[in-house]
């Protein structure tokens, strides 16, 4: 939704990251920017929440740019490393792209192409 209006004041974009799967889990100490505005970045919450007060509406697109790289091994696990080597020899094929996005994000690209 993008409000053009002026008149409208400001408002709060806020929001909470997660891990992936069931059970949902929020992610602490993520660094969040919010490009679109000048305001200096944050971190989550150990819940996982974060939030830009006071931003006004209709000045700016914002994009919400999540980023937390200290653990690159954080999620991988053995059965993991012989899906990948799987894939790459052509003997079966990873099915969920998102859900095996992020341990073969090797260029850090925050999205993968199996080619990587």
């Amino acid at each position: 939704m993008c409000i053009r209006d002026s008149n409208l004041g400001n408002g709060t974009v806020s929001g909470l990251i997660t891990t992936s799967g069931g059970t949902r889990t929020g992610v602490n100490s993520v660094e969040v920017e919010l490009e679109g505005s000048n305001v200096a970045g944050t971190k989550t919450s150990a819940n996982g929440q974060y939030a830009f007060t006071n931003m006004p509406y209709g000045k700016s697109t914002y994009t919400v740019v999540p980023a937390k790289d200290n653990d690159y091994l954080n999620g991988v696990s053995t059965a993991d490393i012989v899906k990948i080597q799987k894939h790459i020899l052509g003997i079966s094929y990873l099915e969920d792209p998102y859900k095996n996005s992020l341990p073969l994000d090797s260029l850090k690209s925050w999205y993968a192409t199996f080619f990587q």
